[in-house]
């Protein structure tokens, strides 16, 4: 599966819980910021935003064509972390990518952030 995966594609994986939290994985969508064949560069999506606070919301890109990008759900990008895993230790299942409208809005998203 990993032939689909490019940069900016949307992939289902099993991923690490967050340090400090629970040990263990979830399965879980993910958006490639960068994959080099072995290593993938990564935020987490998630579907959970109405209950965070004003911060994390700030941090969070809305997916708006989520079913473009083979969600099953509304889904934020969670651009607090960006995260690294080897493509061999997860289970990978590639969905779909950002749609173009959506890929532009990220990148002007994420210059604002900075």
């Amino acid at each position: 599966m990993s032939d689909d995966i490019r940069e900016h594609s949307i992939m289902i994986a099993d991923l690490a819980f967050d340090e400090g939290r629970e040990v263990g994985t979830k399965v879980r969508p993910a958006f490639v910021v960068k994959y080099d064949n072995q290593r993938i560069t990564y935020y987490k999506i998630t579907s959970q935003y109405d209950d965070k606070s004003e911060y994390f919301k700030s941090k969070y890109f809305e997916i708006k064509d989520w079913v473009y990008a083979g969600l099953k759900k509304p889904s934020w990008i969670d651009t607090l972390k960006l995260r690294r895993v080897e493509e061999q230790y997860v289970v990978i299942k590639f969905i779909g990518y950002l749609s173009p409208k959506d890929e532009n809005r990220l990148v002007a998203f994420l210059s604002d952030l900075e």
